[in-house]
């Protein structure tokens, strides 16, 4: 079963784990990543809301549109103090105009200064951190039909500080793997090909990813518990949440060297 989190946001505490390649455990880069892990973006359907503080770091990418409004069209997850794992295709210029422009932490509410929950507990104010350099995959094309490759990096203009921040509401919803097989001959029907660098879930009615949610992560737990990053959102059937349509995500096991490869202190 995999934990879909499709975020409002969260501010980083600690980092987050993602899916890696066992033979890369000696890699240069390796000790750039945490080693310790425990909206805007409201379009998951089937969801609930997660408890405060539970998955703290996830992050909103902050857009500006043609005419300068302000808004958040994809999600990600901080993976070390300076860098987001997000989807290429969040990076990249859209045909709508919109520019990405920084990566907001914290956020539960933007209707309300300071969020609290029922027991009195309240966040800190959300943070907003500028972008040094963004990272799409240089094999990712948007032209394709298939969305192989659809990963990237944002690279922080400054530190994210650890804290004890208790500012991490989203929702979150369990969907059913999908075995790659069955998810190509669904897809296969719209002439765009699944990859072994893609994984499938969901398929049930009413409960999945949708628009807006792109980039967040597919979670799942590994053997001590732990929840690691194994999927980053990429696209789906354009009817959110219809039956026999999982949702497609990009294989973050398959990208893992890539992506140390792309860090830096």
């Amino acid at each position: 079963m995999w934990l879909l989190l499709l975020l409002i946001c969260g501010f980083c505490c600690r980092g987050p784990a993602f899916a890696q390649n066992g033979s890369l455990t000696s890699h240069r880069n390796i000790g750039l990543l945490p080693s310790d892990c425990s909206a805007l973006l409201n379009r998951i359907l089937g969801g609930n809301e997660a408890d405060l503080g539970e998955f703290p770091w996830l992050a909103a990418l902050i857009y500006r549109s043609p005419k300068g409004q302000l808004g958040f069209l994809c999600g990600g997850s901080l993976i070390n103090k300076r860098y987001v794992l997000t989807a290429a295709h969040c990076l990249l210029p859209g045909s709508s105009g919109n520019t990405l422009i920084g990566v907001r932490l914290g956020e539960h509410n933007t209707a309300t200064p300071i969020d609290c929950n029922s027991d009195g507990e309240c966040s800190d104010h959300p943070v907003d951190l500028g972008i040094e350099e963004v990272l799409p995959h240089p094999e990712y094309d948007s032209r394709r039909s298939s969305q192989f490759n659809d990963i990237g990096l944002i690279r922080l203009n400054s530190d994210v500080p650890y804290t004890d921040s208790q500012s991490a509401v989203l929702l979150k919803v369990s969907l059913p793997g999908v075995p790659v097989e069955a998810c190509r001959k669904v897809y296969g029907s719209m002439d765009q090909p699944i990859g072994t660098s893609q994984i499938c879930a969901g398929g049930e009615q009413g409960r999945d990813s949708c628009r807006g949610d792109s980039g967040g992560p597919l979670m799942t737990a590994d053997s001590s518990g732990s929840l690691v990053v194994s999927g980053v959102a990429s696209y789906g059937n354009n009817v959110c949440g219809k039956k026999g349509w999982p949702g497609v995500y990009t294989r973050v096991s398959y990208f893992t060297n890539w992506v140390l490869e792309s860090l830096k202190p």
